[in-house]
């Protein structure tokens, strides 16, 4: 993924906001932003990319250049039948801190992920669960 300075830009006159309005919403330097804008900077942080895209009421994903979603595994289980698995993982990646979606899109996230969801599933049998516990602790040898 790459950040898209063309797209923050289009975002930030589709809402009306000049540059120092868009650093006074996102907390972002009016001259960081403009740099971001002209690709001088292609590469801001995470935290940055939250800011601004709170600030135009967007999800972090509408910055970044990306063609796929970006975490497969947990679109396929998103259930929600009047939009699309893209624009749910949309709504839900912006509800998350930055530090934790960095985690999600770690190499990591999905191990994790995916014995979360597990534990969901066996939650009410105290029997399977502690088995699955057991289970991913020998698979990563923790």
């Amino acid at each position: 993924m790459q950040f898209d300075g063309s797209r923050l830009k289009a975002l930030r006159l589709k809402h009306g906001y000049t540059l120092a309005d868009l650093s006074v919403r996102s907390g972002v330097s009016l001259s960081h932003i403009s740099q971001l804008e002209k690709g001088g900077r292609k590469s801001p942080s995470i935290d940055y990319v939250y800011r601004l895209a709170e600030a135009l009421s967007v999800s972090m994903y509408d910055l970044l250049q990306q063609r796929d979603a970006p975490f497969p595994e947990l679109i396929d289980n998103v259930s929600i039948a009047s939009e699309s698995a893209e624009r749910a993982w949309d709504r839900f990646s912006q509800t998350l801190r930055p530090d934790a979606l960095q985690f999600i899109l770690s190499p990591e996230g999905p191990l994790y992920i995916a014995f979360a969801m597990r534990l969901r599933d066996v939650r009410k049998s105290p029997q399977l669960l502690l088995r699955a516990v057991h289970e991913f602790l020998e698979s990563e040898n923790l």
